[in-house]
């Protein structure tokens, strides 16, 4: 598979550099134009200079496309792939393959290379080559330093080994997205410097960490395995968490940041054999942190795991031990709603990395359902989307049946939503076909609707529904798939806000005086809220125990808001006070 040529902002700039060089090369100078194209490639947008840029062998194949590679590196082979014509033709370099989203184009990594060669940096490592490194790559901008290489190159406690690794994983992501020709290439430069790889650098046990980078809002993170943080102290000892010790955890704090939290943490705690993820949140408004379940079945028990801030973003990362050189990760989104009480903890991605072969498997959950990402032993990459009964939240997940691999997504059958029922995400339920005619009330994200039929719509069809007692038309804009094409996937979508009686209360059928009982609830009694109507709330009451989905088969009907503690899940519900 071709890999992908991206470049960054600075190297479109250097285009027009290129544009002058193919009008001066010398004319002694007996080159095709598409070796003269790929030499301006060398220096204007690989960055390479003085006689490494004159040390290239070309190789054209007489069929549109020609390699060209180091003499003393002909593994590392770049391709130019042209037609006819000079203005067409397109590039690829052997240390990308279009993984990493912040990737600032090799011009740049070079130029800083090639810097610290000629300062001797990392030869001469010291406090002066330190912010010789931090100010040389902050000012000529494109690269965005992860919080611990700051750290490190600002309290100057980083080692010279540390900070080449640190650099690479700025530039070409994490050690799992890098080519075989990038490891070989942050290898090359730690042996120049008479070097070895190191463990990476980290941040200092319970210590916040204020990490500020450009134009970015500062954060203050402190990641802990042992030490409860001061702020987190308090939530900490919440009556739920009694008898559960501590494993790890990262904490973010912002105070100007946009939104409605001020603060998030995650955190990894172990009792008897088992293990309990939780999520810490703090509005802006709070004075503490509410302590949030995610769930007793999201974290492997059987080996070590860290948990980590990720950059300056709002996400986190789950990390295992490796087992057999076999590496597993989640990226994750702690999010809060900000209506209903409602928060959750968003799986961003997936990562199943062989240490050993570079092959790993990488889920990412999308709009449109789970994109499967394959890299295999000799670099290629198969890409694939699906639709996977795979729900993209750590709360519903089980790691004891998580399908870790491509073949395992691949093989899961069958649906999250029962048959004849569509997913519907924040609709109004419409008595007629137009979005003029009344609204039957706004549907939560998570309400399964049943489906009685399909009608012509513009721009997008309506479906004609039932949901408890009420009947009426939704847009398939807001309808997942498989029902709706125009919709959000399953994974991608929200579950339903939770509700508990605060008393024994009637269920009734309507919200009049008139309206009939259903049922009596006893207090504590859990439901689903569908929708809310002038302080009443439209409610399911499960057959059995609350699940991440309503139950099609429960009781519906109206409960008085005032009655009902909300919150995200059946769980969350059992820690509030």
């Amino acid at each position: 598979m071709k890999k992908a040529f991206i470049i960054s902002a600075r190297a479109m700039a250097l285009f027009i550099a290129l544009a002058i060089c193919l009008t001066v090369l010398p004319a002694e100078m007996e080159m095709t134009w598409q070796e003269d194209m790929a030499r301006c490639n060398l220096t204007e947008v690989y960055g390479y200079e003085g006689e490494d840029a004159k040390s290239f062998v070309f190789s054209d194949d007489g069929q549109g496309e020609l390699s060209y590679w180091h003499k003393d590196h002909p593994e590392w082979v770049y391709t130019l792939n042209y037609g006819q014509e000079i203005n067409i033709w397109s590039g690829a370099t052997p240390f990308y393959n279009g993984q990493y989203h912040r990737y600032p184009g090799e011009g740049i990594i070079r130029f800083i290379l090639y810097r610290a060669k000629e300062q001797k940096w990392f030869s001469n490592w010291n406090k002066a080559s330190m912010d010789a490194m931090y100010k040389l790559i902050y000012d000529d901008g494109g690269i965005n330093m992860q919080p611990a290489m700051v750290a490190g190159l600002t309290q100057h406690n980083i080692t010279a080994a540390q900070a080449i690794d640190a650099f690479f994983v700025a530039t070409h992501g994490e050690h799992y997205q890098w080519t075989k020709a990038t490891k070989e290439w942050r290898d090359l430069v730690l042996k120049e410097n008479g070097l070895t790889a190191e463990a990476p650098y980290t941040l200092a046990e319970g210590k916040p960490f204020r990490y500020e980078w450009k134009d970015s809002i500062p954060v203050d993170i402190t990641e802990f395995t042992k030490t409860i943080p001061q702020p987190l102290e308090k939530a900490m000892a919440h009556p739920k968490l009694e008898g559960w010790r501590l494993l790890c955890g990262a904490l973010q704090e912002r105070t100007n940041g946009a939104g409605e939290l001020s603060g998030a943490a995650l955190a990894a705690f172990e009792k008897d054999g088992k293990r309990l993820l939780v999520m810490f949140m703090k509005t802006k408004d709070a004075e503490d942190y509410l302590a949030l379940p995610v769930g007793e079945n999201a974290l492997y028990t059987d080996r070590d795991l860290k948990i980590t801030s990720v950059g300056g973003s709002v996400q986190m990362k789950i990390a295992y031990e490796p087992v057999n050189d076999q590496q597993e990760m989640f990226t994750v989104i702690p999010v809060y709603y900000g209506e209903q009480n409602q928060s959750a903890c968003v799986i961003n991605s997936y990562l199943n990395y062989n240490q050993e072969t570079g092959e790993n498997f990488q889920a990412r959950v999308s709009l449109a359902g789970w994109e499967l990402i394959q890299v295999l032993k000799n670099g290629d990459i198969v890409k694939e989307q699906v639709d996977a009964p795979v729900v993209g939240y750590m709360e519903a997940v089980d790691m004891r049946n998580f399908p870790s691999s491509f073949q395992a997504f691949k093989a899961l059958k069958g649906s999250l939503i029962p048959e004849g029922y569509a997913l519907l995400n924040s609709v109004n339920l419409r008595q007629k076909t137009s979005s003029r005619s009344n609204s039957l009330g706004v549907m939560n994200n998570g309400t399964l609707a049943q489906v009685l039929g399909e009608e012509p719509g513009d721009p997008n069809p309506w479906l004609h529904v039932r949901v408890g007692s009420k009947e009426g038309y939704v847009s398939t804009a807001y309808v997942s798939s498989p029902v709706s094409p125009y919709g959000t996937s399953v994974a991608h979508a929200r579950n339903l806000p939770v509700g508990k009686t605060k008393k024994a209360v009637e269920l009734k059928s309507g919200t009049g005086w008139l309206d009939k009982k259903v049922t009596d609830l006893e207090k504590d009694t859990k439901l689903h809220v569908l929708t809310e109507q002038n302080g009443w709330l439209y409610v399911v009451v499960p057959r059995g125990e609350i699940g991440w989905f309503m139950d099609v088969g429960g009781a519906y009907g109206y409960v008085w808001a005032g009655d009902v503690i909300l919150s995200g899940s059946g769980l969350k519900l059992d820690w509030m006070e």
